[in-house]
């Protein structure tokens, strides 16, 4: 029989390990959900279904959606002084002091279409009625204008993005 002997060295050691490992996996994990939701907005279509990019029009006019609802909604224009992106249309949120769940509501040009990213911290998990009511409110705005142009991506394509994966 073949015995597994530890003497106080390799004890001390697993033992510093697994705290390590314990406090590392304890840090990595939050009790504050973050909701996200993601409407892309494609250019018109081309000759044979192909879709064109889109267009200095179709990215005024999103502004304009989303400026507007910045307003409703109290958030502060940060397009200028928040964002380092080249392609940013516009970039809105509240501030920590105060909400305590601020919301973020952002658009920017990505691969020839539209990308508009909402979201928001929540303590509990789901989205909140305000949250909701604001996602659908966003999202019929921009049907009315953009009609079947408007997409809410599949998960893993939303993951994708996210990532910077492409296809």
């Amino acid at each position: 029989m073949c015995k597994l002997v530890l003497n106080n060295d390799i004890m001390k050691h697993l033992l510093i390990l697994m705290t390590l490992l314990l406090a590392l996996v304890g840090a990595g994990c939050s009790t504050i959900r973050q909701n996200e939701t993601q409407y892309q907005i494609f250019g018109q279509a081309g000759q044979r279904g192909v879709r064109l990019p889109v267009t200095a029009t179709d990215q005024a006019a999103v502004k304009e959606i989303v400026t507007a609802f910045a307003q409703q909604w109290r958030l502060h224009d940060r397009t200028t002084t928040g964002s380092f992106m080249p392609t940013i249309i516009a970039y809105f949120n509240q501030d920590w002091n105060e909400t305590a769940y601020p919301l973020t509501l952002m658009a920017f040009e990505h691969h020839g279409k539209i990308v508009i990213d909402m979201s928001q911290n929540s303590p509990d998990p789901g989205e909140s009625p305000a949250y909701r009511a604001r996602k659908e409110a966003l999202l019929a705005a921009l049907n009315e204008r953009f009609g079947d142009r408007v997409v809410l991506p599949r998960l893993m394509d939303y993951v994708r993005n996210v990532s910077g994966q492409t296809k």
